[in-house]
């Protein structure tokens, strides 16, 4: 017994062993990222772009578009005749962003092929260069010329076809070579911020698996280098997708993972955080120079203009923002030049620390099978890996739910500090998006009394993140003349969307203007005076449907996939009948503040919070059918040995 109680007393994480190793990563990154500054950059970098080319001018029309070469902003992309019949749906053309914009950077072009069915085969491309550069069409070099004032240059290519010829094949796609000294500063920083945070979990588990650790460095610094030239190298992501596969399959299959040795489920973790390493790194690299999200645009714009700590106040809606991702935006900046890429590498970080949190949590509350499946399932879901160089603040939003959940588990064991963590823990939550502040209370209290914590340090616990969230709320009524407008502002939004152009309500073109325009409401209001009861209960349940089941889940989390589907609906059985049920009701909690407006019209991200427990479902579901099935496996083998002897006439 006392063996037991000092094994785990030693497993019990120390706060100030936590506190000391997040000091010291977090200045060796901040070094790092100074030391490379004021290095100046003089490693050369390069990384390509791919364009491709859509011919079918009818898929164009079809979608309400012009032909004639003009930039659509509604899809990102330029539109230019192609040899008289079709056109090239030209995307990634033209960047939004003038500090990285594509006039900057631009070296050449390199243009595959493709068949463009037209005698008249010449092509019009104009681009965004600056001086007269080349391009290289099935090897030969060509050169841009007829230089405009607008730093736009027109290349005519006419290709030689006879009479009577096929079609000529000339275009598929354009490989855009990029150097630009900020994306180059701004790439090169990230790249070191990676390789301290690997040289600070080198130095902090080296006595615990040794030499190990160095394999997993070499793989995310290849998996850096294939980023980086991912034409080059474009097998390599698979390559280490099929050995995770294979690692956690020989790993994971331990019918008793009690001899497991912990450096193995390291490794493992490891290479998954390097694969989507790997995956978001090149997402990131297509996306640079494109248009930002709206919501996106205005937390720019917010960290550009500076202010105090809680000014996040801006001229475009919704009109103010929450704090916490502001003041994260304004400290990448200090080490990047201040570009809607720095925003984009933000959330890039952001959305790989993601990986390991959920392994965290998922492992505190079942065991390190689920809690490395349901990482592995972070790591490589599309829409995480898109979400990641948005430049918005999902991933936060999911690290901040996920730190008050380790929080809650935690606050008995650490029975002289969780109060501080779980109010820290709880105040970020709400200083990342002020809804959180409905569910926060009820969950302290819930786990607080679950667990029997001290009346005094559960009051400070649920005093905390009102503490840390009142400068916000004040300055919101400050401002605005509502403590809560920062959460009621997307009340009018809803409303304007939902009741557009009835009487007593916005018209068409004035939500077309402005989607937050009208009177003002508060989300109740909007709620519980706009809807009946029977409105609310048939709304909310069909919110509660595609959050969970068929829309949000399945197509979101899930990938469209029936096979996951199935096996999350067979953890959900197995969860709800188990002693870890609560956690069914923890993942209604917490999107609770979506589930009215996801029965209207709701972006998937905005949601996407609860995923950690979606996978948790998931996997809880996958490993006891693999439990059911290598049990019926040795029971059918059994049986058959036992009946092959009897007929052989030996023992059984």
């Amino acid at each position: 017994m006392q063996k037991n109680l000092s094994h785990q007393k030693s497993d019990s994480p120390s706060s100030y062993k936590i506190f000391y190793w997040l000091c010291f990563i977090v200045c060796g990154v901040f070094i790092t990222a100074w030391l490379v500054r004021l290095a100046g950059y003089s490693s050369p970098l390069v990384y390509k772009e791919i364009i491709y080319a859509r011919e079918n001018a009818d898929w164009i029309r079809q979608h309400g578009h012009d032909v004639e070469g003009d930039w659509i902003f509604e899809n990102n992309a330029l539109l230019l005749p192609a040899g008289g019949k079709g056109a090239i749906f030209f995307r990634n053309g033209i960047a939004a962003d003038d500090n990285d914009c594509v006039n900057k950077f631009i070296v050449f072009y390199q243009i595959h092929t493709a068949k463009i069915k037209s005698p008249d085969t010449q092509v019009i491309v104009q681009t965004g260069v600056g001086k007269p550069k080349h391009l290289k069409l099935n090897g030969k070099t060509l050169t841009l010329r007829d230089k405009v004032a607008n730093k736009q240059t027109r290349l005519s290519i006419t290709a030689q076809v006879g009479a009577g010829a096929a079609p000529v094949t000339i275009l598929r796609r354009i490989e855009r070579t990029v150097y630009t000294k900020k994306a180059q500063n701004n790439i090169i920083t990230v790249l070191f911020f990676s390789i301290a945070l690997c040289i600070a979990a080198l130095i902090f588990y080296s006595k615990r698996i040794g030499n190990e650790l160095i394999f997993i460095y070499i793989i995310i610094i290849i998996c850096s280098v294939s980023g980086l030239f991912a034409n080059l190298l474009p097998w390599l992501t698979n390559i280490i997708f099929v050995i995770i596969i294979l690692a956690m399959g020989i790993i994971l299959s331990r019918r008793s993972l009690a001899g497991a040795p912990p450096q193995k489920f390291l490794i493992l973790l490891c290479m998954i955080i390097a694969m989507g390493y790997n995956m978001r790194w090149i997402n990131l690299v297509e996306n640079v120079g494109q248009h930002l999200d709206p919501d996106a645009v205005g937390y720019f714009d917010i960290a550009q203009k500076g202010g105090g700590l809680f000014q996040t106040a801006t001229t475009l809606a919704p009109y103010i923002r929450e704090p916490l991702f502001i003041w994260l935006i304004k400290i990448i900046f200090l080490f990047l030049s201040k570009t809607q890429t720095a925003l984009r590498i933000l959330t890039f970080l952001l959305s790989l620390a993601v990986i390991p949190a959920v392994y965290i949590v998922v492992k505190r509350i079942t065991d390190a099978r689920a809690g490395l499946g349901a990482a592995f399932a972070c790591a490589a879901n599309p829409y995480f890996i898109f979400m990641s160089a948005r430049g918005l603040r999902m991933e936060l939003f999911i690290l901040c739910t996920l730190g008050l959940l380790y929080a809650l588990i935690l606050m008995q064991e650490w029975a002289k500090w969780g109060w501080l963590w779980t109010g820290l823990a709880a105040g970020a939550l709400c200083l990342t998006q002020v809804t959180s502040l409905s569910y926060v209370i009820p969950l302290i209290i819930y786990f607080g009394c679950r667990r029997s914590v001290r009346p005094l340090a559960l009051a400070a616990a649920l005093v905390m993140p009102l503490f840390m969230i009142a400068p916000h709320l004040h300055f919101n009524y400050k401002q605005f003349g509502d403590p809560l407008y920062s959460t009621n502002i997307h009340a009018r939004f809803y409303r304007n969307r939902e009741f557009v152009g009835r009487p007593g309500f916005p018209t068409v073109q004035e939500v077309k203007a402005d989607p937050y325009t009208g009177e003002p409401i508060t989300s109740y209001g909007y709620i519980i005076k706009l809807h009946t009861i029977p409105q609310i209960i048939k709304i909310s349940s069909r919110g509660l449907y595609r959050i969970f089941i068929r829309g949000h889940a399945a197509n979101g989390l899930l990938a469209g996939s029936r096979l996951l589907l199935i096996l999350y609906f067979i953890g959900i059985a197995i969860i709800a009948v188990s002693e870890k049920r609560k956690w069914l009701g923890i993942a209604i909690v917490i999107e609770a503040p979506a589930i009215f407006i996801a029965g209207i019209e709701l972006d998937w991200r905005l949601t996407m919070h609860v995923a950690p427990i979606v996978y948790l479902l998931l996997m809880t579901g996958l490993f006891n059918i693999i439990n059911i099935s290598k049990e019926g496996i040795r029971y059918a083998c059994r049986h058959f040995c036992v009946r092959s002897r009897l007929e052989h006439g030996g023992d059984p």
